[in-house]
This record gives C-alpha cells, sequence and structure tokens, in this order.
C-alpha cells in the first residue's frame, strides 16, 4: 500500500510539474497541485492537444 501511495505522490508531482512547464507560467506548480484529478486530466488534454496541433504545423504553434 506504501509503494502504490508512493507512485500515485510521484506521479500527481510529475503531472503537476508537466502542466506547469508545458503551460508557459500559464499556470505554476503550487496551482496546479491544488486542482482536482478531473482538472489536471483536462490540463494535460488541453496540453496534448496543443502538441498534436503544432507537430502538424510546419511553423510550429505560431499558426494555431
Amino acid at each position: 500500500m506504501i509503494d502504490r501511495l508512493a507512485l500515485e505522490t510521484k506521479s500527481l508531482i510529475q503531472t503537476c510539474q508537466d502542466i506547469a512547464t508545458y503551460t508557459r507560467g500559464g499556470m505554476n506548480y503550487h496551482i496546479a497541485l491544488q486542482m482536482s484529478a478531473f482538472e489536471r486530466d483536462l490540463a494535460v488534454e488541453g496540453i496534448n492537444e496543443r502538441l498534436k496541433a503544432a507537430a502538424k504545423n510546419p511553423f510550429g504553434a505560431l499558426g494555431v
């Protein structure tokens, strides 16, 4: 049980760091940490959609 909690904690911290990094200052780590799991999932989905769109655009995210 303790190992599972440690993995969940690591996953939570990594997700919050990713959100803070990929939103480029739009959301800081501490705010991401206070979000619910649902809100974090929505933020990650939005980031992934932007990354996919940027990958398809030869000029990066400028045209998105």
